[in-house]
């Protein structure tokens, strides 16, 4: 059985949100990541973006502009997967990560290449800071 997955870059001024995943974590223990999940039978996929993302968190995105930035797979994993990018207009109060997580942090584009992370989500990484910059939707400093 094939699964689907979301996942979602979220920029605030010139960082990203990245999660560290729990060493309990049967999949990519210890790893840094970003928020994200598998879709639920018969949810939207924005539903389940949203959801994902408060249950990871704990913020709440409301009529943020989510766009599409790319499609992936993991055959060993039988999981096909869209990763989105959205960009806040003020940081949260509070970021409060789940039980799958034990810590999160905001990064510079600079930091990937030193982030212990699946070399696809670098790659997410990297295509929302080069999609962001072309669209002058991030201030880099």
């Amino acid at each position: 059985m094939i699964n689907f997955a979301v996942k979602i870059v979220i920029f605030f001024d010139s960082r990203v949100l990245c999660l560290k995943r729990s060493e309990k974590e049967e999949w990519a223990k210890n790893l840094w990541d970003i928020p994200g999940g598998r879709i639920k039978k018969e949810e939207l996929v924005i539903d389940s973006l949203k959801r994902e993302i408060e249950e990871e968190t704990g913020i709440k995105i409301r009529n943020q502009n989510i766009l599409p930035l790319r499609l992936w797979e993991v055959p060993e994993k039988s999981l096909i997967g869209l990763t989105f990018v959205t960009f806040l207009s003020k940081l949260p109060k509070e970021i409060r990560p789940s039980g799958e997580h034990s810590k999160y942090k905001w990064i510079r584009r600079e930091e990937i290449e030193d982030l212990d992370m699946h070399p696809g989500l670098k790659k997410d990484l990297e295509t929302a800071f080069e999609f962001a910059k072309s669209r002058n939707m991030v201030r880099f400093f």
